[in-house]
This record gives C-alpha cells, structure tokens and sequence, in this order.
C-alpha cells in the first residue's frame, strides 16, 4: 500500500523553541525557558521540552512545602477549631494568650516558607500586568495572616475581647492549593509520559518512492507530498492518504474497536497504527 504524506514535523508546539530553551509552559503558547520555574504569564510551574528531558522522574519542588504545610497544619486546625467540641472544656484554653501565640507559630512558617512560591509568582504577575490565579491566593492568605497578626498583637483596636484569629484559614488554604500543584504536575508527568510512549510507536523510519527506486530515510526527513510505501505488518510511520493499494489497519489504539478496519485509495491513514 503507498500512501501520500500529511507529516509536517512535530506539532505540539505552536512555536518552536529558541535555541537553549529547555522548559515551556503548556497553558501559554509561545513560554519559554532555559531554567524550571513558573510561567510569567498564568504562575503554573514550566514543564520540560521532551527533547530536553529524557525521563519525567523529577522530584516535584513544592513536595517538601507540601509536607510541612500538613505537618504544621493539622494540629493548627485541631487548636483553632477545639472550642467547637462537644463539653467545651478547652473553650477557654484556645482563647487563652498562649495558644493564641501557638497559632502564630504554626501559621508563619506555613504562609511564609510553604506559600512563597505563591508569593513570588503573585509578584510576577502584577508587576508582568497578567493577574492570575496565584495573585487571589496570596491575597487571601496574606490578608488573613496580617489581619490575624494585628488581632494578636493590638488586640485593644478591636471592639471584641478577645478579636477572631484567621491563621487556620491561612494555613488551610496555602496546604489545599499546594496539594492541587502536586497533584496536577503530577498527572501532566503521568500524561507526557504517556504521550511520549504512543509516539514511540512510530517507527523510526520510511520507504520513501521515488521514481522507480525505493529508498529507507529517517522518519524527521519525510516531508510533506513524499509518496511512501507502507508493507504488511509495517506501522504506519506519518498521517497520510491512501493513494494506491488496499488493506487493513488496525485502528484499536485509536478507537477501541478490534476489528481491522479497511483502508483504499482517498481514505486517510493515522500515524502509528499497524497495517
């Protein structure tokens, strides 16, 4: 079966990277870096180019901030919310000076060292003009931390007694947003590897025509109108279209369906699937 090439080179990049450039952004076309970081323009964490990274077993950066932020703050959530228990015999203890100071403690290092990331990209993203999510969260738990840390310490500027403390809130909500930053870079790991895997799938090389002689070239050199011919039990190496011959694909891996599906002249071919 020959079958004329649609191959236009890799695509998922909508720009080509610039020479030096081994993280991009998957949320913003056109983002990228030599070094890992976050994205100027959304604040999520940069991904490597696969031509850069053979392997997608990094450590993700904000686990350590992860752990800490739990370590910290469930017994910060435990102290803040006692007074809600059933007797209410620590009602007046969480109100007391001391665990009021307790709180301060456990929510600092939270806000200011497992929520810097969050900081620094809000940062970024003000002073780049492009606000986005990480600029609200640094907001609310900067807020919550500040108005807290003044209740604590002028507490006579407010009209209650004993003025209410936000540090769990802080707390609560730096470690939920870090664990959706793990978790997403996490299955984006899970799915390039998995993309990466389909591709390999292709073979490495086609049967290029050319006149009448038959030539073996490298996959990266077919080009586009290239007429190439694909034999029994080859893979298909390029999204093409059936100029001449007939057989069947197995198109499973696309469509779930195991029966071989026909393939003639003006019928298109995807990439990768088994002849």
């Amino acid at each position: 079966m020959a079958c004329c090439s649609s191959h236009s080179g890799d695509s998922r990049h909508s720009e080509a990277p610039p020479p030096g450039a081994a993280w991009f952004c998957p949320m913003c076309p056109g983002v990228f870096s030599e070094h890992p970081g976050a994205c100027p323009k959304c604040g999520m964490e940069l991904e490597p180019l696969p031509a850069a990274h053979s392997s997608n077993t990094e450590r993700d950066p904000l686990l350590p901030r992860l752990v800490l932020s739990l370590v910290l703050g469930i017994p910060l959530m435990a102290l803040a919310m006692a007074h809600m228990l059933p007797g209410g015999t620590t009602a007046a203890w969480t109100q007391s000076p001391p665990a009021r100071w307790l709180q301060f403690l456990l929510a600092t290092p939270v806000v200011f060292f497992c929520g810097w990331p969050f900081f620094e990209r809000a940062a970024r993203s003000i002073s780049s003009g492009h606000l986005n999510m990480f600029t609200l969260v640094s907001i609310g738990i900067g807020a919550a931390w500040a108005f807290s840390t003044a209740a604590l310490l002028i507490p006579s500027a407010f009209p209650e007694a004993h003025p209410p403390l936000y540090f769990e809130a802080a707390a609560g909500i730096t470690a939920l947003v870090l664990l959706g930053q793990v978790l997403e870079s996490r299955a984006r790991r899970r799915t390039g590897g998995a993309i990466k895997a389909l591709m390999q799938l292709a073979p490495p090389v086609a049967r290029r025509l050319t006149g009448d002689s038959e030539e073996e070239i490298p996959i990266d050199q077919v080009r586009t109108g290239d007429l190439l011919r694909v034999r029994p039990g080859d893979s298909i190496p390029v999204d093409g279209q059936v100029k001449e011959g007939h057989s069947a694909v197995d198109e499973s891996l696309l469509s779930g369906e195991s029966l071989p599906v026909e393939k003639s002249p003006a019928r298109r071919s995807p990439q990768a699937l088994a002849i």
